[in-house]
């Protein structure tokens, strides 16, 4: 079976960085300082493309998401040019309850405040529905050329 790529880095964001990042529920251009970052780092692991149909927005979604991979149809689009997924929780577990980020492939629940978290757009996860004010900052990139992880 392919080993397929999955990166956790802890303390990506500060939480001043995260709470500028969380005010408001848009989309964000990757030449942003922050979302410029995120890229920087995943780029050092695989090979991204940041033009279109690549995209990153912050999210906020108290229903969820149902089990799912990002290289395939999702409620009801079509999204299979996303080759790599990452996310970074903008607001504090003691924001809202519920909202995991679980993967079908790992035995733990992800509340990834200020964490980055990279993988394959292919590994299946949800999110779990939450209460609150859960926002997240959501990125999908197309590749840029073949597949690859280190």
């Amino acid at each position: 079976m392919e080993k397929l790529f999955f990166e956790q880095n802890f303390n990506f964001f500060t939480p001043e960085e995260s709470a500028t990042l969380s005010k408001d529920v848009c989309y964000y251009n990757f030449n942003h300082n922050l979302v410029n970052r995120v890229c920087v780092e995943l780029k050092k692991h695989v090979s991204i493309s940041l033009k279109p149909p690549s995209y990153c927005r912050v999210e906020y979604r108290p229903e969820g998401h149902p089990w799912h991979d990002d290289s395939k149809n999702i409620h009801g689009g079509f999204r299979g040019w996303c080759q790599y997924s990452a996310s970074i929780l903008l607001t504090p577990k003691t924001c809202f309850s519920g909202g995991e980020l679980v993967f079908k492939h790992r035995d733990e629940l992800f509340f990834h405040y200020c964490d980055l978290v990279m993988w394959d757009a292919r590994y299946v996860h949800r999110v779990a529905p939450s209460h609150g004010n859960r926002r997240s900052l959501i990125l999908f990139f197309e590749g840029d050329g073949a597949r690859s992880h280190g």
